[in-house]
């Protein structure tokens, strides 16, 4: 009897095991252009998707608000919501930005910060917004570091934010002043 109730655990357990990813253990990743975006480990498992006559990120963006209570998700809804901007992004070559967004409302703050860090490096190609996403992705990997409560990281962050400061593009502007003080109240704290 004890036999066969453990002979039931195990193969509950490897049943119930999350799969272990092909090719030496590396998750399964999406591109998007050069990003390459290793997929969470519940990928399969939640269920999301984008009505396809949305073409543009603010359609988007009231459609998952009101699907999942924020565009990002909520902390119960996060993940359909990550997936659904996952799912828009490959569809329209959309710069992934949202992804960390999602991942940082779920409480994944370091794995936010490692996409915001990531996606800043190819803000090259993104030619025509180019310095709106250095200012923007900048500031909010200062702020998950911030939160991280690694000071020195956040202000090194903030301080590529705010060598936009000047700027002509009022938003651009915004982020790069509000990144400088942001650096400024962090030194001062050392």
């Amino acid at each position: 009897m004890l036999r066969a109730l453990v002979a039931l655990l195990v193969a509950l357990l490897v049943a119930t095991a999350a799969p272990v990813p092909k090719g030496g253990g590396k998750s399964p990743v999406w591109k998007f252009g050069a990003y390459e975006y290793a997929l969470p480990t519940w990928w399969g498992s939640v269920d999301a998707d984008v009505p396809k006559d949305l073409k543009d990120w603010k359609d988007v963006s009231a459609y998952l608000h009101m699907k999942y209570g924020q565009d990002t998700g909520t902390k119960d809804t996060w993940k359909s919501a990550l997936k659904a901007w996952a799912i828009y992004d490959r569809r329209s070559d959309g710069f992934p930005v949202y992804l960390a967004h999602c991942h940082k409302c779920g409480g994944e703050v370091q794995r936010a910060a490692d996409i915001y860090a990531a996606l800043y490096k190819l803000a090259d190609t993104r030619k025509d917004k180019r310095e709106w996403y250095q200012a923007y992705l900048a500031y909010c990997a200062g702020g998950c570091y911030e939160l991280l409560k690694d000071t020195d990281e956040a202000a090194t962050w903030y301080g590529r934010s705010a060598e936009h400061v000047g700027n002509r593009d009022q938003a651009i502007d915004y982020y790069a002043k509000e990144s400088a003080k942001k650096a400024k109240e962090l030194r001062a704290k050392k």
